[in-house]
């Protein structure tokens, strides 16, 4: 989007979260101005204009960021032994108020003894609380600490029956097989020797065999993720027939060949990213960048392919030959389309509307209204207008596999991160989580 110099920035701001489909309320969000000139972002007043934060470099750019959000960087606070936690109040944790009646699909604070409890408890259970829980859980504990806490939840107090003991034990024990299930071989060492030395001593009873087996399977073959099987013979490549000569062009290369290599390319990053790498904005903070290694690499290979593409287009001397060029990359960015490849469509079409492509009026006059047509579509596709709607819906209908368009997530986890606290008076915020797991798990 670009404003004129005399706009009000409270019309950019109102005109900014119209654009992107999100409700934005000035008393909760400020918007900054980021740009290579800069130190640190300059926040802009509401009742100057556009003119007053024009600087040398046209690199601008403008994002919301949350007033008085702070990130808790801080340690977690001592918490108490799960048994000898007060019982609910809202002190501990708090519910919808919407919701009738008090249950876990309703929960939205809670401290981390009243959420282990609820998760596995042997009155109430949900698949969904469960899955949010084993995903989410290390945005706001430890794996460590979260084994702590499952170790006090079996060692049941005495005062309880042995009927209800029972079952709490057994609901742990279900509970501590499907994290490990799901944990897929990243539990720390440390965390699969206490885990191996609980079964040996707690569940070391015949009436705990079954369980102890199942747990201790898990262990030792964990789950892996390695490259799902092929019903079927991958396609017979197009090889250019001066494949070893030095003068090879992208004009000698088949439009469906090149996209298939990059889209190769994208998914053994894809593949390897982790539900972790979603938490606390990691890829986009300096602090946490090395939390995210493979959202950054599908990043750089996003920003390698935009400039790439535009590179070529610019180096084609004469205007006919340059109009060809930029045809075949149309044609490229449709083929990633039919492969589904979203985030490499992204990426060639902002390659393509760089803006020193864009000055190439001669160039574009002789562009053919077919390929304009597919421009236009290719666009659509990956806009972001209505919080990339076209693209959500294109996702939506699109057969697997897909590589989705990872800046439309990215962006939805920044809006969440910025405008929910990790935590609500000690509590933890699982609304927040949720938010979260909604868009990772998708």
């Amino acid at each position: 989007m670009e404003f004129k110099p005399d706009t009000l920035i409270s019309d950019v701001f109102k005109q900014i979260a119209q654009h992107v489909g999100r409700t934005f309320g000035p008393e909760n969000f400020q918007l900054v101005m980021e740009s290579p000139d800069l130190n640190e972002p300059v926040p802009l007043e509401e009742e100057k204009v556009m003119r007053d934060y024009i600087y040398s470099s046209d690199s601008c750019s403008l994002r919301f960021v949350s007033r008085g959000v702070n990130e808790d960087d801080g340690e977690e606070e001592e918490e108490c032994n799960i048994w000898l936690e007060a019982s609910d109040s809202e002190a501990n944790i708090t519910f919808d108020k919407k919701s009738k009646e008090k249950s876990i699909q309703s929960i939205e604070t809670a401290t981390l003894n009243k959420l282990v409890e609820r998760v596995t408890s042997p009155e109430e259970y949900d698949v969904d609380f469960v899955n949010v829980f084993v995903m989410m859980y290390r945005a706001f504990t430890t794996e460590e600490r979260l084994w702590q806490k499952l170790v006090e939840r079996f060692r049941v107090p005495d005062s309880f029956s042995e009927p209800m003991k029972q079952k709490i034990q057994v609901r742990v024990c279900i509970f501590v097989k499907n994290w490990v299930e799901k944990a897929s071989g990243e539990l720390h060492e440390k965390t699969r020797r206490s885990i191996m030395e609980f079964l040996e001593s707690d569940l070391a009873g015949p009436s705990f065999k079954l369980m102890r087996d199942a747990i201790q399977d898990r262990l030792e073959n964990p789950k892996s993720h390695e490259d799902p099987v092929l019903s079927g013979k991958p396609p017979a490549p197009f090889l250019p027939r001066n494949i070893k000569e030095s003068t090879l062009t992208i004009d000698d290369i088949e439009e469906l060949e090149i996209a298939r290599q990059l889209t190769l390319q994208s998914f053994a990053i894809y593949k390897k990213i982790r539900a972790t790498e979603f938490f606390k904005g990691a890829w986009s903070k300096d602090k946490y960048k090395h939390l995210a290694p493979n959202i950054l690499a599908l990043i750089e290979q996003y920003n390698q392919v935009s400039s790439m593409f535009a590179s070529i287009i610019v180096s084609v001397d004469t205007v006919r030959a340059r109009a060809k060029t930029v045809q075949k990359v149309i044609n490229i960015a449709s083929k990633l389309l039919e492969l589904n490849n979203f985030h490499l469509v992204s990426a060639i079409v902002s390659g393509i509307n760089n803006s020193a492509i864009g000055r190439l009026k001669f160039t574009h006059a002789r562009i053919s209204r077919r390929h304009k047509q597919t421009l236009q579509e290719l666009e659509s596709v990956v806009s972001m207008e209505g919080a990339f709607k076209n693209f959500r819906e294109a996702l939506a209908s699109a057969a697997p596999p897909c590589i989705p368009f990872m800046g439309a997530y990215l962006t939805d986890l920044i809006f969440i991160a910025d405008g929910n606290p990790d935590k609500i008076e000690n509590r933890i915020n699982f609304v927040k989580h949720k938010f979260v797991y909604n868009v990772v798990a998708r």
